[in-house]
């Protein structure tokens, strides 16, 4: 019922598969914690390892579980040879990454680095930072995390799991995190919360916990549709205006009618559609040298998704890691059909130029620009290629 966790495990992505890495990891420290069988370091080497791979922020859920570690009793662990071969696994499986990384001059941290002096994220205050994982997590669901916390840290023998939260908490704060990277972290507070809500009313009456339960349900059930986009655009705008509700911005973009997530899966088909009905106008010689240069990754992916079927030939862009797939020596193009360039850019690197206005109703507002067929570019793309690329 978590809105937060229900928002990102509703979309295929590296997020949706970050609770089960990190909870996999909680549930041997569980163990370990039980049974005092430091072996199991081991299991969490290989799951670690794993959501190593999957995604990087993982190391910061590390550093989180090793800043707990030290500051309980629990730092004799380091004293056994268990959770240094556990490290040594973790290492072993991220290892590829790392070396790709290594070969490639640490892209990842020059991302970053570009987002962050480029102000792309939405950074919050200390104070607004917790509001919004309050909001995120649902203001009804609050208490109980709160108390899975709290009970966390009062119980000796679970301390280790409160603190764990409070560093990583403290970590993204700082580093001014999106609200969202801490939505992996919340089934182990929830978990020690039902626990704990459980104890409290173990010798009271057996309603007693069916109304905890109808609360949370009545509270929440109304704001499944804002998380799980169950309902049409349409519906989902007239939801949303009836509840007065307003879903807080991720990242500096110009959204549109719908927020980001939301947003991001519309107008696709139909940008990719219009990009062939420009290519298709062209003549058989002049479409031979004509390709498709698009300004990030989701432009380009639409294309490549959607285009085959139209005959379009694949599309070229420097964002992110498209930028290594330069264009061949076959792919050398007088003309371009550029999506989101600007104007200038336009008047700036082409002989001359078409503008074809592109609108999707429901999409992000950025894709909302015109679509340029480019005649005569003043550039060679296999030259300039190598001299840029764009990671935000």
């Amino acid at each position: 019922m978590c809105p937060g966790i229900l928002v990102m495990d509703s979309l295929m992505t590296m997020n949706a598969f970050e609770p089960l890495f990190w909870m996999g990891c909680i549930l041997v420290i569980i163990h370990i914690l039980r049974t005092g069988d430091s072996r199991l370091w081991l299991w969490f080497g290989v799951i670690a390892g794993l959501g190593f791979e999957n995604k990087h922020s993982t190391l910061s859920f590390g550093f989180a579980v090793t800043v707990a570690l030290l500051l309980t009793e629990h730092r004799r662990e380091f004293l056994k040879p268990w959770l240094w071969i556990a490290a040594l696994i973790a290492v072993a499986l991220f290892l590829p990454n790392i070396i790709w990384q290594i070969r490639h001059h640490f892209p990842t941290i020059e991302d970053l680095g570009n987002v962050r002096r480029e102000g792309k994220n939405v950074v919050l205050g200390p104070l607004a930072f917790v509001k919004q994982q309050i909001i995120a997590t649902h203001p009804i669901l609050f208490p109980v995390w709160l108390t899975g916390l709290c009970w966390f840290l009062w119980q000796r023998r679970w301390r280790l799991l409160g603190i764990t939260f409070l560093v990583f908490l403290v970590t993204m704060e700082l580093a001014k995190a999106k609200d969202y990277y801490l939505f992996p972290i919340y089934p182990m507070m929830f978990a020690g919360g039902a626990v704990a809500i459980e104890q409290m009313f173990a010798r009271r009456a057996r309603w007693a916990k069916a109304v905890v339960v109808a609360i949370i349900l009545v509270a929440t059930i109304p704001t499944l549709p804002l998380a799980t986009w169950m309902l049409s655009p349409e519906r989902y705008l007239a939801y949303t205006q009836a509840l007065r509700f307003k879903p807080a911005k991720q990242e500096v973009h110009h959204e549109g009618l719908l927020p980001q997530p939301m947003g991001d899966q519309f107008g696709w088909p139909e940008m990719a559609r219009q990009v062939a009905d420009i290519y298709a106008s062209l003549p058989p010689d002049e479409r031979a040298k004509t390709g498709i240069f698009a300004g990030n990754y989701g432009e380009a992916g639409a294309v490549d998704m959607f285009g085959p079927k139209y005959g379009l030939p694949r599309a070229l862009s420097r964002h992110q890691n498209l930028w290594y797939w330069p264009p061949s020596d076959s792919e050398r193009y007088q003309n371009l059909i550029v999506i989101q360039w600007s104007r200038e850019d336009v008047q700036e690197n082409c002989t001359s130029w078409q503008a074809f206005d592109h609108y999707a109703k429901y999409g992000m507002g950025e894709e909302n620009t015109p679509i340029y067929l480019c005649r005569g570019a003043t550039f060679d793309l296999q030259k300039i290629w190598w001299h840029h690329h764009h990671w935000n």
